[in-house]
C-alpha cells in the first residue's frame, strides 16, 4: 500500500494525517510501478522528471497551508518517475517481445508489393476494376500517406464485381496521451503490405469453406497508426508524423463509388476489418452502408471490441484528428471535442440507423494483444490499476461492453475460447470453431460467417460453461445474457 502522498491523492486525507514523504516512499512507489512491468515500466518517452534525479530530493513533511501544493507537485513528479534505467531497459524488451510485435511476425505473409500489380490515379488513369487481371495496390496521391510519410496505397483484390468486401486492415496503433508517446503502429507502407492476409483468410479464394472466395475485396492499408480517424500532423519529440488515416480510407471508397457504374447493383457489402481495423470499421460502418446501397449488408468486426481504459479514447481520438473528419455528425464532433468520443455509441448510431443490416464481431475471449494494448493505454495515462487487470477481469470488461448491444435485433458475436488475435487475415479462419482454433468442437468459424452474411438465420455463439456467476478467475465461461444457450444457427 502506498502513502498517501504516494497515491497521489493527499488532497483527501485531513492534514493532520498526512504523512512525510520520504525518500524511502519514493523507492517504495518507484519499486510499485516497477512491478507492472512491461505493461506500465516505461511505455513513456518524454518524461522530464528522472527518478534518480529526483529521488535524491528530501522533501519535508508539508506544513499547514502548504500541504496542497507541494503534495500535488510530488505525487505528479512521483507519477512521472517511471523512466528510471532499470525500466528503460525493461522497455526496450517489451517492445522487442511485445505481443503486437509477435502477432504481426505471426500474421505477416510477407507479402511483398510484386505480388501486385500496381496503379497510380491521375488525370488520365482511373484504376477501373475491369482492367484489374489480380490484386492490386492502387495509388490515390491527394492527403494520403503513412505516419512515416511513405507514398499510400490501397489493394484492391478483383473478384465478383457485384459483392464486396470493403477490409480495413489492422496494425496496432501509435498515440498521445498525457505527454506520454507511444509508437506501436506499422508505419511504412512495405508492412503494411506484408500484413494483407493476401491468399490467406477471406481472402483464399481455393477454400470452399471460405465465404468470401467470390468477392472483390478493397483493402485500405494500415501505416498511420489512427484506426483510421486521423486527420492531424503530430509533433511529437520534435519529430513529425502525419496521421491522415480517414483520408487513407476515404481515397478507397471514392474509388469503390467510381466503379459503381460498373458493379451495378450490390448484392452485397461486408464493412470488415481485422485488430485495430476492426476500430476503423465501427467508426465507418454507418458512412459506407449508407454510401454503398446493397440487397445485403452487414459489419464483421475481427478481433478488436474496443474496450479501453477510462479517460483513454477520447483523448487519443481527438489527439489524432478525428474530432474534424466528415464522417463525424455534429453531435459526435462535438462529443469528441468534450473528450467524450466514443466509437461503441457510433457503433449504436450505425445499428439503429441500418436496422436491415447485420453487425458482427469475432472476438477471442481473452484476446492477447487486446488486453496487451489495454495495458499499455492505461500505463501511457499513468493508470496503475488498469495497467494491470487480468485476463478474466478483460472479459468481463468485453461481456459488458457486448451487452449493450443486445438490445439491438440486428447484433451477433462469435466468441472464441482462448487468446487468438485475428481469424480473418490468416490461416486460422477456416479451421477455427466457437471452441478455438484447430478444433473439431464448437461451432465452426466460416460457416458462422456464411450464414451471416447469406442473411440465413444466425445466433451469437459461445462454447463454454452458461452461467451468471463465474468464478472470479474463469475465462471461458458464456453469459446467456450475450450469447443464448445453443450452438446452432
Amino acid at each position: 500500500a502506498f502513502s498517501c502522498c504516494s497515491s497521489g491523492i493527499c488532497r483527501i486525507f485531513p492534514k493532520t494525517r498526512r504523512h512525510h514523504c520520504s525518500r524511502l516512499t519514493a523507492v517504495t512507489f518507484k519499486m510499485s510501478l516497477l512491478k507492472l512491468a512491461p505493461t506500465l515500466a516505461v511505455l513513456v518517452s518524454n518524461l522530464d522528471v528522472a527518478f534518480g534525479e529526483w529521488a535524491r530530493e528530501d522533501i519535508d513533511a508539508p506544513g499547514d497551508g502548504e500541504d496542497t501544493e507541494e503534495c500535488t507537485l510530488l505525487a505528479t513528479k512521483q507519477r512521472r518517475t517511471v523512466a528510471a534505467t532499470e525500466s528503460e531497459e525493461e522497455f526496450k524488451q517489451w517492445e522487442k517481445k511485445g505481443v503486437f510485435r509477435s502477432w504481426l511476425e505471426h500474421h505477416a505473409q510477407h507479402t511483398l508489393s510484386s505480388s501486385y500489380q500496381e496503379c497510380r490515379l491521375n488525370a488520365t488513369e482511373s484504376c477501373k476494376l475491369e482492367s484489374m487481371t489480380g490484386p492490386t495496390l492502387v495509388y490515390p496521391g491527394g492527403k494520403t500517406t503513412c505516419i512515416n510519410g511513405d507514398e499510400y496505397a490501397f489493394a484492391v483484390n478483383p473478384g465478383d464485381k457485384d459483392k464486396l468486401v470493403f477490409y480495413f486492415e489492422g496494425g496496432g496503433a501509435c498515440w498521445q496521451v498525457k505527454g506520454n508517446v507511444v509508437l506501436q503502429c506499422t508505419a511504412t507502407l512495405s508492412h503494411a503490405i506484408a500484413t494483407t492476409g493476401l491468399g490467406v483468410g477471406i481472402q483464399n479464394r481455393s477454400d470452399e469453406e471460405n465465404p468470401f472466395r467470390s468477392y472483390t475485396i478493397v483493402e485500405p492499408l494500415y501505416c498511420s497508426g489512427d484506426a483510421f480517424i486521423g486527420n492531424a500532423i503530430q509533433d511529437w519529440n520534435g519529430q513529425e508524423m502525419t496521421q491522415m488515416g480517414y483520408w487513407n480510407a476515404q481515397a478507397a471508397l471514392d474509388w469503390v463509388k467510381s466503379n459503381a457504374n460498373y458493379c451495378g447493383h450490390f448484392k452485397s457489402v461486408v464493412v470488415g476489418g481485422f485488430s485495430a481495423g476492426g476500430l476503423g470499421t465501427m467508426a465507418w460502418v454507418d458512412t459506407i452502408l449508407r454510401e454503398l446501397p446493397a440487397a445485403s449488408q452487414a459489419m464483421l468486426v475481427d478481433s478488436y471490441a474496443g474496450v479501453f481504459p477510462p479517460d483513454t479514447e477520447g483523448p487519443i481520438a481527438k489527439g489524432w484528428g478525428g474530432c474534424t473528419i466528415p464522417i463525424l455528425s455534429a453531435e459526435q464532433r462535438e462529443a469528441c471535442q468534450n473528450l467524450e468520443y466514443s466509437v461503441q455509441a457510433h457503433t449504436k448510431t450505425a445499428m439503429a440507423a441500418h436496422k436491415h443490416a447485420r453487425f458482427a464481431f469475432i472476438q477471442s475471449k481473452v484476446d492477447a494483444s487486446q488486453i496487451w494494448f489495454y495495458h499499455g493505454l492505461a500505463a501511457s495515462n499513468f493508470d496503475a490499476v488498469n495497467a494491470q487487470i487480468t485476463d478474466a477481469q478483460f472479459y468481463n470488461l468485453s461481456l459488458g461492453l457486448f451487452t449493450g448491444y443486445v438490445p439491438y435485433s440486428n447484433f451477433k458475436l462469435f466468441l472464441v475460447s482462448g487468446s487468438t488475435h485475428t481469424f480473418t487475415d490468416g490461416q486460422d479462419f477456416v479451421t477455427t470453431t466457437s471452441a478455438g482454433p484447430d478444433t473439431t468442437t464448437g461451432f465452426p468459424l466460416p460457416k458462422w460467417t456464411g450464414s451471416l452474411v447469406k442473411f440465413w438465420p444466425t445466433k451469437s455463439i459461445c462454447t463454454g460453461n452458461f452461467t451468471t456467476s463465474p468464478e472470479p478467475t474463469d475465462v471461458d465461461y458464456c453469459d446467456p445474457a450475450v450469447t443464448p444457450e445453443c450452438e446452432t444457427v
